[in-house]
């Protein structure tokens, strides 16, 4: 009988001790998850201004090409009215 108490005791220390490491992981493990969780955030910013950096010469290219197909339709405009004459 003494030995069943004294294996019961001990397997509740045991289980005392896991349930303690366990809680410390459960900590570790949020506390990696926040990390992870703001450099998710800054990646996505990131990849976010790197799309937006890219788009930037895109939108200045698509102008500038509308402007000189203007200047263009001006030009042959005028010289096609010149050669007319």
């Amino acid at each position: 009988m003494k030995f069943i108490i004294e294996q019961q005791a001990k397997f509740s220390v045991d289980m005392d001790l896991m349930k303690e490491a366990h809680e410390q992981r459960m900590k570790e493990i949020d506390a990696a998850q926040a990390v992870h969780q703001g450099l998710l955030e800054q990646f996505t910013e990131a990849g976010v201004n790197a799309l937006q950096v890219v788009a930037e010469p895109g939108k200045a290219k698509k102008q500038t090409d509308d402007r000189l197909n203007i200047l263009i339709n001006v030009v042959e405009g005028h010289i096609s009215k010149h050669n007319s004459r």
